[in-house]
């Protein structure tokens, strides 16, 4: 069963400016549909979003830019393949995706891509058994976060 997830998004690579213009909406600093939209027609669409998002409820939400290159938004379930999609479209942009479930610690993940594939994943019932997921944060990803708070 899907839980409530803290998640984070992580970029880095050149004129990533491309990426936030296109993951942004009038809805959201980052929409789903923008990634994969949801096709015209679609009759049962929140079986599309649970099978194509990994997700439900229209994808994230409590978004938030709290860095030049780093996103936190909440999901229901794993985001994991819209966020490999857009990982996809940007080969050129190296994502570090991370998530663990409100309590801290449980259902814990992260999937980071390069070249558009993913490199490299762990995930566990309990953070603790992913010795790099806190130790290991930025993971050569860029700049210090709080030193590029907007």
């Amino acid at each position: 069963m899907s839980k409530f997830l803290i998640n984070t998004l992580q970029m880095q690579g050149n004129n990533l400016e491309r990426v936030y213009s296109f993951i942004k909406s009038h809805h959201s600093q980052l929409d789903f549909n923008r990634i994969l939209p949801i096709p015209v027609g679609t009759k049962d669409k929140p079986a599309w979003v649970r099978s194509h998002w990994g997700t439900q409820f229209g994808g994230a939400f409590q978004v938030e830019r709290i860095a030049r290159n780093l996103y936190s938004f909440r999901t229901y379930g794993k985001a994991v393949p819209v966020i490999a999609e857009l990982a996809r479209r940007f080969p050129d942009v190296r994502f570090r995706h991370q998530w663990s479930e409100e309590l801290p610690g449980w259902n814990a993940g992260v999937v980071i891509y390069e070249n558009g594939k993913e490199i490299r994943r762990s995930e566990s019932e309990w953070v603790d058994e992913i010795p790099w997921f806190a130790n290991d944060y930025l993971d050569g990803l860029t700049e210090d976060p709080v030193a590029a708070v907007l």
